[in-house]
């Protein structure tokens, strides 16, 4: 097969953008799995590996459709089932992340979303009968695509990025707070 460089470059491109969807889809996983997590105290471990064991084996279209879950308006942050009749002592922990946006920036997200599965499933299962690599013109034409199509992908990239830089954040005040001497004090009045 015959190939100059504009068949070089799309190939190049061609791999660029399944690195970032792989980017991106691994910061969804990590986003969905670390959302929720409920518990008794010393299981909480077991849990959170559970979470992400469930969702390392889901597909892109699964985890926008969850991540969706955590943005949508709509929905309330659940309450913690009641477990009043289990006789034990110990503490059962739960904690849920949502977003919020306005309906309008969960409708943009879905769009957005969407269109991101699509480009990844039509860049995996459709490209191959659209690039004559022996055509500069074929060539050329794809990889404005591929351009293009990284400009959503890197934008879908760093919104996840800040997200989970601001859950990381957010769970680092609550441990804090939970190590400290007002929470100690706050759970022995709890106690007595």
């Amino acid at each position: 097969m015959y190939q100059d460089e504009s068949a070089d470059e799309v190939l190049r491109k061609i791999g660029r953008n399944l690195f970032i969807i792989q980017q991106v889809e691994s910061l969804l996983k990590l986003m969905v799995s670390q959302s929720s997590l409920t518990g008794f105290l010393t299981q909480l471990a077991r849990a959170q590996k559970l979470n992400t064991d469930r969702v390392h084996k889901q597909t892109m279209g699964q985890l926008v459709g969850q991540y969706l879950e955590l943005i949508d308006p709509s929905k309330a942050i659940t309450e913690l089932a009641d477990i009043s009749h289990i006789a034990t002592k110990e503490i059962v922990f739960s904690s849920q992340t949502r977003i919020v946006g306005s309906p309008n920036y969960y409708l943009q997200k879905q769009t957005d979303l969407a269109k991101m599965v699509e480009d990844r499933n039509n860049l995996i299962h459709h490209l191959l009968p659209r690039l004559n690599l022996q055509s500069k013109e074929s060539c050329q034409e794809v990889g404005q695509q591929l351009d293009d199509q990284r400009a959503g992908l890197v934008a879908q990239l760093e919104e996840l990025k800040a997200q989970l830089l601001a859950l990381a954040e957010n769970r680092q005040v609550m441990c804090d707070f939970l190590a400290s001497d007002q929470a100690k004090e706050m759970f022995e009045r709890v106690e007595k």
